[in-house]
């Protein structure tokens, strides 16, 4: 038993406990879709400006548009979380980057 178990009744030490590898694979893959947008961008901005026949400081407005965003969805989302729950806002959140996702794909 640790020092707080017996300071503290009805302290249970949870870190011992066994995490999902199911878990720990989908928490991996919900934290990475930040950096993977981006980093999946960057290497196609020029052929976005040939394709849009537009300027560099243009197609890189996009990337800074997107981290404007990026950031100021956690700043909401993490205040509908403490309101909502997590879970439901981790799902909607999930289901609102795939359905966004597959309509750039089909654009």
């Amino acid at each position: 038993r640790n020092s707080i178990s017996l300071i503290t009744p009805g302290f249970r030490d949870n870190s011992s406990q066994n995490v999902d590898k199911c878990t720990i694979f989908l928490m991996t893959a919900i934290v990475i879709t930040g950096p993977l947008s981006t980093e999946s961008q960057i290497p196609a901005l020029h052929n976005i400006q040939n394709d849009f026949d537009t300027t560099p400081y243009l197609v890189q407005l996009s990337i800074t548009i997107y981290m404007l965003f990026y950031g100021g969805s956690q700043l909401f989302f993490g205040t509908i979380s403490d309101v909502l729950g997590r879970k439901k806002v981790l799902i909607f959140g999930l289901i609102l980057y795939c359905s966004m996702s597959i309509g750039c794909a089909l654009s």
